[in-house]
């Protein structure tokens, strides 16, 4: 059984308006083997290459089977953005069961099962991972695109949800690791600076092991002798060098790649971060070969002498990209946010001084940090990067289960988040056909679920 809101196929980007969209593109039971439901949608957002346009771009929705088969209300949306990933099926629109096995989507659902998930793709994923026959760069740890592609995924995703009938629940987090954790403050950075998404409140924002300072990660890179994972570093050169010289920025305009990376590099940067069929993990694996080691190296040797000279004009363009697309600088948080910042000091990929740098700016923002504080800052030898995530998860499900039992003691409506306030969901909620009589799921034609006429195919 289908929803009819389906999209035009064949449609290009370019031939799509704003009119059209959102639509809801597939929906999927159980694509995944785990009882979640995707539906996966298409939305208008920033074009990160040519700014003051729009560009189509693509998300998921994940709904645990009981929410999805209106057995139950969820308590909230999460606006769980994603990690650094190369591979097209492994975006959220477009994960595989074998690509899924260990996501954060996946762990975070088996811990908790009753929150709506929206993801966005990010720009390079989905419908733009080609357009016009041209792979496309992800705007890898670009702050504020990214942070409107995630903005505008969760309003046009809630307004999808309502049509269809569900109820979004009480509550909105905002939630990421590693990438995504940079992903998820940022978008609570966009949201307030920006009068478009005033009305995006968050009741939580959880992050955890995310490169907030761009910069001081970079510094740290240079000190080191060995790097476990340098294709991060790779993914973040090329793509800011492609996006800038795109989008005209005069630092960039007579800029190669022979300008930013080793001889060896430049002939594989094209097959390393465009060709979408290996992941991060086997690239990181061909990086380290193609300097005679196995795991990890000293990512100095693959980027060029310009790259390391802080007085090169190649050294100063990248600078100050990164100095835009760092979080320790340029906002002011509010004093009521509720944050959750975790990271370990035995993280080997994204180091912790990213971390403590944002807690030094929060600090000077006015912003009070620690036990019993709207901001916490869990800082501990939780091991490396991938062992810390697998931590991090229920630590952030203690706060989401924590967030449930506040919601049930509200009394009244946040118009903000849509809330449900009477959790009588048998007699408040329900499904029926056209002759008022309760059906157990939908069927074929018209349906009135939850007050809303929804046509099934």
């Amino acid at each position: 059984m289908m929803m009819v809101l389906m999209y035009l196929a064949g449609m290009t980007g370019a031939q799509q308006t704003e009119e059209e969209l959102p639509r809801i593109v597939k929906n999927e039971a159980d694509p995944l083997g785990v009882g979640l439901a995707r539906l996966t949608f298409y939305y208008r957002s920033v074009d990160p290459l040519h700014p003051g346009d729009s560009i189509t771009m693509s998300g998921a929705i994940f709904l645990p089977k009981d929410i999805y088969e209106w057995k139950k209300t969820a308590a909230g949306i999460i606006l769980l953005n994603h990690y650094t990933t190369l591979r097209r099926n492994e975006a959220p629109s477009t994960y595989e069961t074998s690509s899924f096995k260990n996501t954060i989507e996946k762990n975070l659902f088996l811990l908790e099962k009753d929150y709506i998930l929206v993801c966005a793709d990010y720009y390079g994923f989905g419908v733009t991972e080609t357009i016009n026959g041209k792979k496309q760069p992800q705007t890898y740890l670009y702050a504020d695109c990214t942070a409107r592609h995630v903005l505008d995924a969760y309003e046009n995703a809630k307004v999808l949800l309502q049509d269809l009938g569900y109820a979004t629940g009480r509550l909105l987090v905002n939630m990421g690791y590693s990438q995504g954790a940079h992903t998820s403050m940022a978008v609570l950075k966009t949201a307030e600076a920006d009068h478009h998404y005033s009305r995006v409140n968050f009741d939580y924002t959880i992050c955890g092991g995310g490169p907030y300072d761009l910069q001081a990660f970079y510094e740290e890179l240079m000190k080191a002798d060995d790097y476990e994972y340098p294709v991060a570093v790779g993914m973040l050169l090329t793509y800011m060098h492609d996006i800038e010289k795109a989008q005209g920025n005069a630092d960039f305009t007579s800029m190669t790649y022979s300008d930013v990376f080793d001889a060896a590099m430049v002939p594989n940067v094209e097959d390393f971060f465009y060709n979408g069929i290996v992941g991060a993990s086997f690239t990181n694996g061909s990086i380290c070969n193609l300097y005679g080691e196995k795991s990890s190296m000293d990512v100095k040797k693959m980027i060029s002498s310009g790259m390391k000279d802080e007085n090169s004009a190649v050294f100063k363009a990248y600078s100050k990209v990164l100095a835009k697309n760092s979080l320790t600088r340029g906002w002011v948080p509010r004093t009521e946010d509720r944050i959750f910042l975790f990271h370990s000091t035995g993280d080997d990929i994204v180091y912790s001084v990213c971390s403590d740098n944002l807690v030094s700016y929060l600090e000077s923002q006015g912003i009070e940090i620690g036990s019993g504080k709207n901001v916490t800052y869990n800082k501990g030898y939780y091991f490396g990067h991938d062992v810390a995530a697998a931590l991090f998860l229920p630590m952030a499900s203690s706060i989401l289960k924590d967030l449930k039992e506040e919601a049930m003691g509200i009394v009244g409506v946040d118009d903000d988040h849509d809330y449900d306030h009477d959790y009588d969901h048998d007699l408040l909620r329900g499904i029926y056909n056209l002759n008022g009589q309760r059906l157990k799921a939908p069927q074929k034609g018209i349906n009135i679920i939850h007050g809303r006429k929804v046509l099934m195919k």
